[in-house]
């Protein structure tokens, strides 16, 4: 039972210095702070202010997306936060209530890194389309812009996909030991 106790602190402390959220939260600040920037400064240069619409509806759909995705994981790890004291519920029980509180850290962290790799595969391919119309040309007709867009995710998207990818079979090996925890206990 003792090496099970050990196991769970490690992969606890393990997963909250290799996975720190301050990690994920800079990562989405500095995505919406420069798209909001363009955003800007494409207005500045040519003031058109329909198709800032488009550029600022999407950032504010994956504004909400975020935030509700997290707020969602963070009240339920909230709700399993206090595991209790083993000379009180028992050891059995107490190693139970932490595995719990493991689990919903190890979802925390999967939901926020998918919910960012989705935000980051759609909203970087719109600042390469605005950042090219700011420096390269305005983008003229629909048609134009959809086969630009695609191309900007081929471009940009797809990476941020692969790179989130790894990411999270990092925290698919926190869920294996998880389970595994959960049969000794």
């Amino acid at each position: 039972m003792k090496s099970t106790v050990e196991r769970l602190d490690l992969l606890l402390a393990d997963l909250k210095e290799n996975f720190p959220s301050s990690t994920y939260t800079y990562m989405i600040l500095i995505l919406f702070v420069l798209f909001f920037g363009a955003i800007l400064a494409f207005y500045i240069k040519y003031g058109y202010f329909s198709r800032i619409l488009i550029y600022a509806g999407a950032l504010l759909i994956c504004g909400i997306y975020y935030r509700r995705g997290i707020k969602e994981s963070i009240a339920h790890m909230l709700s399993v936060s206090n595991y209790g004291d083993p000379s009180i519920i028992g050891e059995k029980q107490y190693l139970s209530n932490k595995l719990v509180y493991l689990k919903a850290g190890i979802e925390i962290k999967r939901v926020r890194i998918v919910i960012i790799k989705w935000i980051y595969f759609v909203l970087f391919p719109f600042f390469l389309l605005l950042m090219s119309e700011i420096f390269i040309g305005q983008i003229t007709g629909v048609g134009d812009f959809i086969w630009k867009y695609i191309v900007a995710i081929i471009i940009g998207g797809l990476i941020w996909l692969q790179f989130f990818n790894k990411e999270l079979e990092i925290i698919y090996g926190y869920e294996d030991d998880a389970l595994i925890l959960g049969r000794k206990i």
